[in-house]
């Protein structure tokens, strides 16, 4: 398989492994066997159903030659957000900086 990078999300990263894998013509359980992670978590990462990576995550990407991009997810890569600040801006420098401090005010809020 081709060396790939990908976002670190759950989708991100079950999205390019299902293609990898898919396209690769490999299967559920050579997955297991080669990874040493067990059928039903190999699935449940397949499928996305993971909240955070793990070892097992790791495991799967590695063996498919999947390099995750750093724990801090590039914003410009979620089309909801970019369609939602597409949608939101006029398109001009102050508006941007408008928009700019409502986020970072939206963003000192979590915790």
């Amino acid at each position: 398989m081709k060396e790939s990078t990908c976002i670190d999300t759950p989708k991100s990263i079950s999205d390019e492994l299902t293609a990898k894998f898919k396209q690769a013509g490999i299967k559920q359980p050579l997955i297991a066997e080669k990874t040493e992670v067990n059928q039903s978590q190999v699935s449940l990462i397949l499928s996305g159903k993971f909240k955070r990576r793990s070892k097992n995550v790791d495991k799967i990407c590695k063996y498919a030659k999947i390099k995750i991009v750093g724990d801090k997810v590039d914003p410009s890569h979620n089309h909801v957000l970019m369609d939602a600040l597409s949608n939101a801006w006029d398109g001009t420098e102050s508006h941007a900086k408008v928009i700019a401090k409502i986020l970072n005010a939206v963003g000192s809020l979590k915790s």
